[in-house]
Order: structure tokens, then C-alpha cells, then sequence
């Protein structure tokens, strides 16, 4: 289906093909930081699972690196006001 509703690409690959090959390896942003003007720190379990999941992609070949929050101050506003329901 996917393939059909398509336009443009590789002509004569598609996606049923590209999910057959291995994929490219990806560069992957580990964010540990809280947004600007939250105070929290990460659980010791979710900063080992933090870890663990960096590890694993590691090993599959994948770039992975600690990143900067790209959450902005001006962007909380909107984002506490999108989770309130």
C-alpha cells in the first residue's frame, strides 16, 4: 500500500524492499536533562535504563550521543499546556 501512495523515491525500490535490507546505522541525541525551569532529577532505574538502551544501540552499530535538552524556556508554556488535557 504504502508503495502505491508513494511519489517519488527510488524508482523500483520500495518500501516492502528497503524493510527487507539493513538498515543505516543512526545518530541517536541521549537527552538527560529536565526542560528549563523543571526541577527533578532521573531515577537511579530510569537513568539505568537510560543507559542500557544507549548501550544496546551502541552495539548494533548506531551513533549515540549525550545532547543538550531541545526544549527551549518559551517552549514550556506550551508544552505543560498540551499535556493538561
Amino acid at each position: 500500500m504504502l508503495d502505491v501512495l508513494s511519489v517519488g523515491g527510488n524508482a523500483g525500490a520500495g518500501f516492502a524492499a528497503a524493510a527487507g535490507g539493513r538498515p543505516q546505522p543512526l545518530r541517536i541525541g541521549v537527552v538527560r536533562d529536565f526542560p528549563p525551569g523543571v526541577r527533578g532529577r532521573l531515577s537511579d532505574d530510569v537513568s539505568g535504563a537510560l543507559d542500557s538502551t544507549a548501550e544496546l544501540l551502541r552495539s548494533l552499530g548506531h551513533t549515540v550521543l549525550d545532547a543538550p535538552s531541545p526544549v527551549r524556556p518559551r517552549d514550556v508554556p506550551v508544552i505543560l499546556w498540551s499535556c493538561s488535557g
